[in-house]
């Protein structure tokens, strides 16, 4: 039982990995930006096929992203589109995370899989089209559309803010 999660020293990554090890998954967590044994730019399509040749993943959870900046969208599409491929290749299970940012938000009742998106904001376009490119690269992948997820220590401005207006402050 050998997981890898990508993302895996974010905040929804780093919990992933520790519920999986706790259960007795073997686990490796990815990081990009936090120094760490299993560094990963999921943008550089040969580094990903490395990580999936060394790590022999038999499931796979993607929860890495840029929510903004110049390198939110080959981060998004373009890392996404590599993990997608090379989990295919080695026929691992890959959970892939998105966001309900997908939609517009306008339908005046709850989404459904078979609703067609409609990305307001460019982080929704970039995951829409991540979406896209893992069910072209891996047909077997389970794509799941998050809403906003928060806590734990050091929560941004934006989540910060939100906790604020729900306790009416």
């Amino acid at each position: 039982r050998r997981l890898l999660v990508t993302g895996g020293s974010g905040h929804l990554g780093g919990e992933v990995v520790r519920r999986a090890r706790e259960a007795g998954w073997e686990t490796v967590g990815t990081s990009y930006r936090t120094p760490g044994p299993a560094r990963l730019d999921v943008r550089d399509a040969a580094a990903v096929e490395a990580m999936f040749a060394d790590a022999a993943p038999g499931c796979v959870v993607h929860t890495a992203y840029l929510q903004d900046g110049p390198e939110a969208w080959a981060t998004n599409v373009d890392g996404s589109a590599h993990v997608a491929a090379a989990a295919a290749v080695c026929g691992a299970r890959l959970i892939h995370l998105s966001t309900d940012l997908v939609f517009d938000g306008r339908a005046g009742r709850p989404y459904t899989e078979e609703d067609a998106v409609g990305p307001l904001l460019e982080y929704g376009r970039s995951k829409a089209a991540a979406e896209a490119a893992v069910a072209e690269r891996h047909r077997a992948a389970t794509i799941v559309r998050t809403s906003l997820i928060y806590g734990g220590e050091g929560l941004s401005g934006h989540e910060r803010r939100i906790l604020d207006v729900v306790d009416g402050r």
